[in-house]
């Protein structure tokens, strides 16, 4: 994607770190999707203080970054869908077809 889609978010990776402690992105519902290879994008805001807890109330949520990440969302979707080949492969360079030979490589990592 270019700089006409740029809506003012950053990136943090580390939720993607095999050793964060709540390893959010390896209990997210994609995950099984990557270690069969098949290409997927994981959005994450990270958490509140009250996260998963009753006092974890609608006066938390920022609507501002929940309407920019849906719009990240969209035009990532839209970036994809309109591009002439499928995305290649690159969740390890080990993995050149999709299928469930893949999940003793991504054991491996």
């Amino acid at each position: 994607m270019n700089d006409k889609y740029n809506i003012g978010l950053n990136f943090d990776y580390k939720y993607e770190n095999i050793n964060h402690p709540d390893r959010f992105y390896y209990r997210s519902d994609h995950y099984p999707y990557n270690l069969f290879g098949i290409p997927g994008v994981w959005l994450f805001c990270g958490t509140t203080k009250d996260y998963y807890q009753v006092t974890d109330t609608i006066e938390s949520v920022d609507y501002k970054k929940m309407l920019n990440v849906t719009k990240l969302a969209y035009l990532v979707g839209y970036d994809i869908g309109n591009k002439e080949r499928l995305l290649k492969l690159d969740v390890s360079p080990k993995i050149t077809t999709r299928g469930e030979h893949n999940v003793q490589i991504q054991l491996e990592r």
